[in-house]
């Protein structure tokens, strides 16, 4: 009877277990359910490594296995690849992540964030804690792709993106060389807002297309007259870093007030710093 009685016992014990629950892991990146996902992943791809994830619509797919939700989001045009990976937890903590993954940087856009990165700088991770007024508290975790803002400013003193230079350059060429980034049109100007984030937030480039041509009314030439770089800083005290990526890229800027001014060939490039964005033009 007693041998019968510690089999129940142990049976006993072993449901009430209930399924392992996921470990956060000590590198910032995706666990659990979508542990194996990686961004840039095709569907067939997420459905072998993550056959638990459901389709909610064409671009996410969800699993619910409390105390978690898993989501991951599906660019809408082709190629049809992973662009975001969510993960809400209700199981741990914002001590816990910490703990797994170092203190993080504080984040200028809200003081419930934390951002990260993996370590090899290819993606980051922002951390959302829930408030006090929450009735189940929860911690968000969102991963992104991550490009270096070295990178994108390219590593010669151009006007321009990933060593494009475009002041000057025939817009038809230029945009040859820029469809790959999916730009956006706004009036005259044209945005390239398709970018990764960076290490320190995300990064918005611009040009113009259109000059009016001196002595001929309505006659416009197609060259590029115009840039714009627009740098907003999610990670708290990045200025002085991002600034040092500029002085490497186009030398000591001249400063009046908070306006800051670049000589870059025949060119004049100016504009504001501030502890959360920076934005700098230059006119033909």
């Amino acid at each position: 009877m007693s041998g019968m009685r510690l089999i129940v016992l142990t049976v006993l014990v072993a449901c009430s277990k209930g399924p392992p629950q996921p470990s956060i892991g000590a590198v910032a990146q995706p666990y659990g359910a979508v542990a194996k996902v990686t961004l840039g992943m095709s569907r067939d791809d997420v459905a072998k490594v993550a056959p638990d994830l459901k389709e909610g619509t064409p671009t996410l797919w969800v699993a619910h296995q409390d105390p978690m939700i898993y989501r991951v989001y599906f660019t809408d045009r082709d190629p049809i690849v992973v662009k975001e990976i969510e993960i809400v937890d209700t199981k741990h903590t914002e001590a816990d992540v910490h703990a797994a993954w170092g203190a993080g940087a504080a984040s200028t856009q809200s003081a419930q964030e934390t951002m990260y990165s993996n370590a090899a700088h290819t993606m980051s991770a922002v951390l959302y804690v829930s408030g006090a007024d929450v009735k189940e508290p929860f911690v968000s975790l969102e991963f992104h792709p991550m490009q270096s803002l070295a990178t994108q400013l390219g590593d010669h003193p151009s006007l321009g993106l990933f060593d494009i230079d475009v002041m000057d350059e025939n817009v038809d060429m230029v945009e040859m060389r820029m469809k790959r980034f999916d730009p956006m049109y706004a009036g005259g100007w044209t945005y390239v807002d398709k970018l990764p984030r960076n290490e320190y937030g995300t990064f918005l480039f611009g040009y113009w297309r259109e000059v009016l041509l001196e002595g001929t009314p309505n006659q416009f030439r197609s060259n590029v007259s115009m840039v714009s770089y627009h740098f907003t800083l999610n990670v708290a005290n990045a200025r002085p870093a991002v600034l040092a990526l500029l002085e490497k890229k186009w030398g000591k800027p001249r400063i009046e007030d908070d306006r800051y001014f670049w000589t870059v060939g025949k060119r004049e490039l100016s504009g504001t710093v501030h502890d959360d964005e920076i934005t700098l033009i230059s006119v033909h």
